[in-house]
């Protein structure tokens, strides 16, 4: 007996859909800060070289070179810091922003 799926109860994954997850944890995790971010080791690491802060990453992480870091990371991990930085260079989004840098007051 063979089992099917029907593939017709799954949609298609829009491909901008993992970097848009990168970049809402990005959002996230600054505005928790590094002490209360919770993020993988791989978003911990898209994190710190996004808002170029190690005190995100996991102990054993924080003297690594920056492009070991790099290479840990996935293709949308690092599209999300791309639109992170494009984000940042047109004056951040929203209120979560200050005009300084990092989140702004609450």
């Amino acid at each position: 007996m063979t089992e099917t799926i029907d593939l017709n109860q799954f949609s298609e994954e829009d491909p901008s859909s993992p970097a848009a997850r990168g970049l809402a944890k990005l959002h996230e995790a600054w505005d928790a800060g590094a002490e209360r971010a919770s993020c993988t080791t791989t978003e911990a690491i898209m994190v710190a070289l996004a808002l170029c802060d190690r005190a995100y990453l996991p102990d054993g992480l924080v003297d690594a070179p920056a492009g070991l870091l790099w290479f840990r990371l996935d293709d949308s991990q690092r599209r999300a810091i791309q639109l992170f930085g494009l984000e940042m260079s047109k004056g951040g989004v929203g209120p979560r922003f200050s005009a300084t840098s990092g989140p702004a007051s609450k």
